[in-house]
């Protein structure tokens, strides 16, 4: 996982380091996302029980309604979860001097048993996807940054679907081809915006915003990028021409930094 420029965990497809590893991230994200009050996580963490100690393989907190929220994981990687891992888990949780949730992440498969376990006892079992996760955190990321109205194109304008009843912003961008439209001239953009039908408006895209965009469709979790031809070289009033541009292109020549080559 890694953290971009702008503060948002991101999924590494290229190194997968292991289910706890990307539970924790998929956590941490989440936390910074959602804005959680003094969030904690932690793993390997060992916790004095009622009858003896527990090491648990990961642990979290954070308060909600000044009341403290913990949470219980267990993590069982490349193997079936059956109805001894369930009923080993809920003493663990029952031993426990506070009341925890518990959740256990599996990547394999769970037996009939484990999921009526699972129903006695309270306890969530979920499947991790990573692919799904790496979807799910490119979306936020993007959301996180998306553009208003306030923002100053440096140097692209891009036209993004809007709510019709409020004018928020969706976070969808105007596609051809498969590639977000970017333009170079705010009013080609508002021209281009006025014709097509669904509800839309034009945004700045700051340098900041950007790098996260760049930094996604380098690892090929985000479409491509075309930058429309200037509209006095345009061809035809109701279409737009564009050409595409390899975010390497992108990075050197629109992402002013010291780490653009």
């Amino acid at each position: 996982m890694l953290q971009d420029e702008g503060g948002i965990y991101i999924f590494e497809l290229r190194k997968n380091p292991g289910l706890k590893a990307n539970v924790i991230s998929m956590y941490k994200s989440h936390f910074q996302r959602e804005g959680f009050f003094r969030p904690r996580i932690a793993e390997n963490v060992t916790i004095s029980g009622k009858l003896k100690e527990h090491t648990v393989d990961i642990y979290f907190e954070f308060i909600q309604m000044n009341n403290l929220e913990r949470t219980v994981i267990k993590v069982i990687e490349g193997t079936k979860v059956t109805e001894n891992d369930m009923w080993e888990f809920a003493n663990v949780l029952k031993d426990l001097h506070f009341f925890a949730k518990g959740i256990i992440y599996y990547d394999d498969r769970v037996s009939s048993g484990a999921k009526k376990v699972a129903e006695l006892t309270n306890i969530d079992l979920k499947k991790f996807d990573l692919l799904d996760e790496v979807r799910k955190s490119a979306l936020s990321a993007v959301k996180v940054m998306l553009p208003d109205e306030e923002i100053i194109g440096d140097p692209f304008w891009t036209v993004m679907e809007t709510e019709q009843d409020s004018d928020k912003n969706t976070g969808n961008y105007e596609m051809v081809n498969d590639s977000i439209l970017l333009f170079l001239s705010k009013k080609q953009a508002i021209n281009y915006c006025s014709k097509i039908k669904k509800s839309a408006k034009v945004f700045g895209i700051s340098q900041n915003h950007l790098k996260v965009l760049v930094s996604l469709q380098e690892k090929s979790i985000f479409p491509d990028f075309s930058i429309a031809i200037p509209e006095f070289e345009q061809l035809q009033e109701n279409s737009i021409l564009c050409y595409t541009i390899p975010h390497k292109s992108l990075k050197k020549f629109y992402l002013r930094g010291d780490n653009n080559e």
